[in-house]
């Protein structure tokens, strides 16, 4: 009986042999999946267990708070990360950086809703980049101090808002496009004198902290985006408004990408591209999946606004990513500049 166990050992080991390339996946010892990724996207749990369960690896990933910091970051660190996920509008700062051609992750789009396939393919990504999450601008407003229309241009709402409390965006990028569609030739300075103008009668907040601000009693609106409205509408503000403007709201993306070809990497990147994945992700991020699935969102107002995004999109206007390093800078340093002037205008008031 000795010779059949050895045998049977053998044929054991040379299984383990077989399979060890999955089995490593597994092991302690087996490097995370490094992402550069926005805040709160990846903190749940059920991410963490979704990835291990279907990939067999854990990942490991860095925050970011602002558009700035991103840019920062993915300039002077982009090859420690192995997936990057960042706003559509930088896309064409790193393009370079970000070509992986050989790339399969673009199959994942074909599933997607059929508008959002129609922009995706017209912006000629490189095929390790996919839309992440959706996201549209819009106007968290109160009605006890004001009433938006979305015929409404940006020179009337200012108008409406009077000496009330407004909400701005802290970010140059998104307030440009707000001002001017056509950013890469606009100039910045003068546009940002014309946004101190509009704003010079009300109580204006350049933040995207708005916690310590919306329960004010005359706030008016905020230009924020969906997640921060939808939140404050579900918990203690429910009579709050938002409003997508067919002029002013921009959708924008999320993009993620990935920086490699390792398999762990295409793993990770293919379930976080995923359906159910995304589907699920709306819940804890209060964006929008790109694939139109309504039945996974818990919260009836996300639900309502998802679906009103949907029927409103044939008509709105995407954000596209079109602006280069130099226009960035350009833009980044004129904003600066009209913070700092505008945080002394605050104070001598």
């Amino acid at each position: 009986m000795i010779k059949p166990l050895i045998i049977l050992a053998k044929l054991f080991i040379f299984c383990l042999f077989l399979v060890s390339p999955l089995l490593a996946l597994s092991t302690p010892s087996t490097p995370p999946v490094n992402i550069l990724t926005w805040w709160g996207y990846l903190t749940s749990p059920w991410v963490h267990e979704m990835i291990m369960n279907q990939c067999h690896v854990n990942i490991s990933y860095d925050e970011y708070y602002t558009n700035d910091e991103f840019i920062r970051r993915f300039r002077e660190h982009n090859t420690q990360y192995d997936i990057v996920i960042f706003p559509n509008i930088d896309y064409q700062m790193f393009a370079k950086q970000l070509t992986k051609n050989t790339s399969k992750l673009f199959e994942n789009t074909k599933a997607y809703e059929k508008n959002v396939r129609a922009n995706y393919e017209k912006q000629n990504y490189a095929h390790n980049v996919v839309y992440f999450q959706l996201n549209i601008e819009g106007f968290l407003w109160n009605p006890k101090v004001i009433n938006l229309s979305d015929t409404d241009s940006i020179s009337t709402l200012f108008k409406k808002a009077g000496s009330n409390t407004v909400v701005m965006i802290d970010d140059p990028m998104f307030v440009y496009y707000l001002l001017n569609t056509n950013v890469e030739n606009i100039d910045k300075m003068a546009e940002l004198k014309k946004f101190e103008n509009l704003s010079k009668n009300s109580k204006l907040f350049l933040t995207n902290e708005l916690n310590d601000i919306y329960g004010r009693s005359d706030f008016a609106f905020a230009y924020t985006w969906p997640g921060i409205a939808i939140y404050a509408i579900d918990n203690k503000y429910k009579n709050y408004r938002y409003l997508i403007h067919p002029e002013l709201s921009l959708i924008s993306a999320d993009l993620l990408a990935t920086m490699n070809n390792n398999p762990a990497t295409v793993c990770v990147a293919n379930v976080m591209a995923g359906k159910e994945f995304l589907s699920k992700m709306q819940n804890d991020a209060l964006y929008i999946s790109p694939y139109k699935d309504l039945t996974s969102i818990s919260s009836p107002t996300m639900k309502n606004f998802v679906e009103s995004f949907f029927i409103a999109l044939p008509k709105l206007r995407w954000q596209n990513s079109r602006v280069n390093e130099t226009d960035f800078d350009s833009m980044d340093q004129a904003w600066k500049f009209f913070k700092l002037k505008f945080n002394n205008r605050q104070y001598t008031h």
